[in-house]
């Protein structure tokens, strides 16, 4: 098993109705983009702007505005450092049907949405866009709530499987080598033989990676970051909360699973986590091939 090898982020997808409420959003995207030097793809579904009292020159017009509101935008980042992107209008079609097609035919290694419904509740047999984005995704997604306007400083990283610590790790380190990383660790007890075995094993592993990473970021000399652990009992949704708000966390990383293979939704941590934390969301996982 490789310790570490830095993750590919050469493309970065974000999807955004680039209106004035989701400049959060589109800040964030540009941060990344140059803190890891990779092409920012900014998608816009012009569909989502079909209104039936709304004529076409009226439509063309209001895309106008905002295109120019995106590049007022870019245009003040780019004092701070350079930044290579593309602009892309879709017209009509299902929005995450439309980031599906985006997120392969770019070649995205990192998607980054809003919060769909802007906030509000819905019911746990619907789906919004952002939780069936989620669901679909074939790389890392990275749901923006906050609206804060820094670097990610606190993240909180939760999975109980040495992969996806390294490859959470892994990603991270690419945008945010200054923060200060809590590893939340899960020790499960175990019965049998066999069991106990594997368990060492996987205890062995975390420890290894635990000790690389600090020392990677160690040879950063310009980063100031650090990795702390922490083991806990268990990761419910509820506690990973929780833990999320006591440790003000500003990133919180964890294991994205597989959708329900009829309904498309995302797994009952995903939705939870989206509706009860205001932290930023990063869901990891196998790539699918």
């Amino acid at each position: 098993m490789h310790l570490y090898k830095e993750r590919k982020m050469d493309n970065i997808l974000i999807a955004t109705d680039l209106s004035p409420d989701n400049e959060n959003v589109l800040c964030r995207a540009i941060q990344l983009a140059q803190a890891s030097k990779a092409k920012l793809h900014i998608l816009h579904v012009f569909y989502a702007l079909r209104i039936p009292t709304v004529n076409p020159r009226e439509m063309t017009a209001e895309l106008n505005r905002r295109k120019a509101y995106l590049y007022e935008l870019i245009e003040k980042y780019e004092r701070k450092a350079p930044l290579s992107f593309a602009f892309h209008v879709v017209d009509e079609g299902r929005v995450y049907d439309r980031i599906g097609e985006y997120t392969l035919d770019m070649g995205a290694d990192l998607v980054i949405i809003g919060k769909s419904d802007n906030g509000k509740e819905t019911s746990f047999a619907v789906s919004t866009t952002t939780e069936r984005i989620c669901a679909e995704s074939r790389v890392p997604v990275l749901v923006v709530s906050s609206d804060r306007d820094r670097p990610y400083h606190r993240i909180l990283i939760c999975a109980d499987r040495p992969d996806i610590q390294k490859t959470g790790l892994g990603l991270v380190l690419r945008f945010a080598s200054d923060a200060q990383i809590t590893l939340l660790h899960m020790e499960k007890m175990a019965s049998g033989i066999l069991a106990r075995l594997k368990s060492a094993y996987r205890e062995w592993q975390y420890n290894r990676i635990f000790e690389t990473m600090n020392a990677i970021i160690a040879s950063k000399k310009s980063a100031k970051g650090r990795i702390i652990r922490k083991d806990v009992a268990d990761m419910t949704p509820e506690m990973l909360a929780q833990e999320s708000r006591d440790s003000y966390a500003d990133l919180l990383v964890f294991k994205k699973r597989p959708s329900q293979t009829l309904a498309h939704k995302p797994d009952s941590l995903t939705r939870m986590l989206l509706r009860n934390t205001s932290a930023d969301l990063l869901m990891v996982g196998r790539r699918k091939k």
